[in-house]
């Protein structure tokens, strides 16, 4: 079965072994030195671990499995939502930004209905917001867990113990019920 991706030395999508690896101990400092953001990121780069391609040896970084249309989507509409409601907050707190836009018919109308009826409009957009993005998030996850099971069933997506492919019997530990105490 082939993977998903493609060796970047020689194009193969055949096997991959995954490396040793030391563990990792920076994280600690990252977070309490760079904050929670910073320490997320660090750690999503990390999630993907470095694989070996069998074929020439090259060691490269596993790519993350590919997001479907809906998920794609689903981040512009979220990120069009996020930049609308970005705009608001710079308006309410800059309100010289706002003198700058032109006075139309249809602008003041709208500005007589939201002045006349600030509560109304609260209780409207701000649900239709936040269900906005919420439905979105969801459509997101169910749309890319539909299209990662597709994909782990045509293609191969985690790298194989080097054991398995190489043909190399590796010596185990013995078992907890085999030890003797004494």
């Amino acid at each position: 079965m082939e993977y998903y991706f493609k060796c970047p030395q020689c194009g193969s999508n055949e096997s991959f072994t995954a490396t040793e690896q030391e563990p990792v101990r920076t994280t600690l400092p990252v977070f309490l030195f760079g904050g929670f953001l910073p320490h997320l990121l660090y750690r999503a780069d990390l999630k993907f671990g470095r694989v070996q391609c069998a074929r020439c040896g090259y060691i490269f970084r596993q790519p993350p499995l590919p997001a479907s249309a809906v998920c794609v989507f689903t981040r512009v509409v979220v990120g069009i939502v996020l930049a609308c409601v970005a705009l608001t907050v710079l308006a309410v707190a800059l309100p010289e930004v706002t003198a700058a836009v032109p006075n139309g018919r249809a602008w003041k109308w709208f500005e007589s209905v939201i002045a006349a009826n600030p509560k109304a409009v609260i209780i409207g957009f701000v649900p239709m917001i936040c269900l906005l993005v919420i439905a979105s998030l969801i459509a997101s996850l169910l749309g890319n867990r539909v299209a990662r099971k597709r994909l782990r069933h045509e293609y191969e997506t985690r790298p194989k113990p080097y054991s398995e492919v190489h043909g190399v019997k590796l010596p185990q530990a013995p078992a907890e019920g085999n030890k003797r105490n004494g």
